[in-house]
């Protein structure tokens, strides 16, 4: 269970990570 919840926050982490380089690719363009 505990190594659950570490993979989801690591996951959740890496989307938001995702997301933000996204963003910034499109205020670029």
């Amino acid at each position: 269970m505990e190594l659950y919840i570490a993979f989801t926050d690591f996951m959740s982490r890496k989307y938001r990570l995702l997301i933000l380089a996204l963003a910034s690719f499109v205020a670029l363009c």
